[in-house]
């Protein structure tokens, strides 16, 4: 079985979702073996829409961005894009 070696992109990151999210960074950190990415830098956040999202402290996700977390964030989202909740 061959061992798999994390893999580090330094620079300019850009990564866009099949749904048109765009995630840039100044580097990314993608551990094959546990399917997540994950930076310390700041993560500047674009959807469809055109809101947007800064998580200054960085962020992690799936490989595949169907879930992510962010640290210490802030944004402006359209208030009629939230997803509804029931108390």
């Amino acid at each position: 079985m061959k061992k798999r070696i994390p893999m580090r992109q330094k620079g300019n990151v850009r990564i866009l979702t099949s749904d048109g999210t765009s995630f840039k960074t100044k580097s990314i950190f993608w551990d094959k073996n546990k399917k997540e990415m994950s930076t310390k830098d700041s993560v500047f956040v674009m959807d469809n829409k055109g809101n947007s999202l800064v998580g200054a402290n960085g962020m992690r996700a799936k490989e595949d961005f169907t879930e992510y977390t962010f640290y210490d964030n802030s944004g402006d989202f359209e208030v009629n894009a939230l997803p509804d909740t029931k108390r």
